[in-house]
């Protein structure tokens, strides 16, 4: 399909759904995410949005990292605007958009669960990468990003990556509906981002039961210190719980490393 097609498809699985939102679909792109922001930013009132491609030459996940977008996976951003009681912690945005993406990708691998602050593992390999971002419009209305890449039908990984991702396809040994997979995920985070269930704390028990962490001992690295520890859990604003040698320690999603350890060893799981 080109990509006029691409767009009418995906707002008519959207629209199956019961879910209204725009979409812009493009076989391939910089980045979703600042395509997402670029349209927040030059818009008086932005709308809920949905931006997607096929392939990404510039897809990024959180700290800048490169995030491989080959032919086959989903990479999408959706754009959702709030107001600033919603954006008061990033950090819990992130794990209820955690939660969204793992009850569809649940659907297709039930072992999936969720690696704080943005990843869906699966067998303990990275299936899915998110990254939520802020941006105001030309007229200061606020709006949440957020971006996901899956990783569907890639059969194989390059690098480091060939030992740490495993794909939809690979786990099912079926072909993946791309289109549906990202209108299932669109219309999930629509129907669950409100202020309302943001505030319940419904959605932080449902975290805390896919979390693949609790009980795990592991090492945090910020900008300006680092910390280990085992995980307690995580609080109502979705900041994960350390019991350190220095005492119980609250960290916020933001510019740090997790990773496991193992005999007081970092293990990679980034």
């Amino acid at each position: 399909m080109n990509e006029p097609e691409l767009q009418r498809e995906m707002s008519i699985r959207l629209r199956e759904r019961g879910c209204e939102c725009e979409v812009s679909y493009k076989l391939a792109t910089g980045s979703t995410n600042a395509d997402a922001k670029a349209y927040v930013r030059q818009s008086a009132h932005p709308r809920s949005k949905l931006f997607a491609a096929a392939t990404q030459t510039h897809g990024r996940g959180r700290k800048g990292n490169e995030w491989q977008s080959a032919d086959g996976g989903v990479y999408a951003s959706l754009v959702l605007p709030c107001d600033e009681r919603m954006l008061r912690s990033i950090t819990l945005a992130a794990a209820a958009t955690g939660v969204c993406v793992n009850r569809v990708l649940r659907t297709y691998s039930p072992s999936c669960c969720i690696k704080w602050p943005n990843d869906i593992l699966c067998g303990g390999k990275k299936l899915c990468g998110i990254m939520c971002e802020v941006a105001s419009s030309a007229a200061g209305r606020y709006c949440l990003i957020i971006g996901f890449g899956v990783n569907a039908n890639n059969s194989a990984f390059s690098g480091e990556l060939s030992s740490t991702a495993v794909s939809l396809g690979m786990l099912t040994g079926c072909s993946i509906d791309t289109l549906q997979l990202t209108a299932d995920i669109a219309c999930e985070l629509l129907n669950t981002m409100t202020l309302e269930q943001l505030t319940s704390g419904e959605l932080m028990d449902e975290y805390a039961r896919a979390s693949c962490l609790p009980g795990a001992r592991v090492c945090i690295s910020c900008i300006d210190s680092s910390a280990e520890g085992e995980v307690l859990g995580f609080d109502e604003l979705g900041r994960i719980i350390l019991d350190t040698a220095n005492g119980v320690r609250c960290f916020d999603y933001g510019e740090l490393s997790l990773r496991t350890c193992e005999h007081g060893a970092p293990s990679k799981a980034d």
